[in-house]
């Protein structure tokens, strides 16, 4: 079963202890693009990906992106609609989806 207990993001199995963790920088998607341009984008952030791709409008991801590779997690959204919603989005935002 996968485990969400390094996640950021506050998902219906994750457990917490109450401790706080330091994080040094945090920066969105947008934010990381514009200071590193690629061509390639691969989203493995332990059941946010969802989150992250909804935030990202078309203009987001640069001129230079060409392929997202992005994991969806049905244990932790598993709800139907919310995937469908997510391939709505990626498609308006002018991915093709795979």
């Amino acid at each position: 079963r996968k485990t969400t207990r390094h996640s950021v993001l506050s998902v219906p199995e994750a457990v917490h202890d109450g401790s706080a963790q330091q994080v040094p920088t945090v920066v969105t998607l947008k934010q990381l693009l514009k200071r590193w341009p690629c061509d390639a984008v691969k989203l493995n952030i332990e059941g946010a990906e969802r989150e992250v791709l909804l935030s990202m409008g078309p203009r987001a991801w640069g001129p230079g992106v060409k392929k997202l590779v992005a994991e969806y997690s049905f244990d932790v959204f598993p709800r139907r609609r919310e995937y469908d919603e997510l391939l709505r989005h990626l498609r308006a935002t002018g991915w093709r989806v795979h």
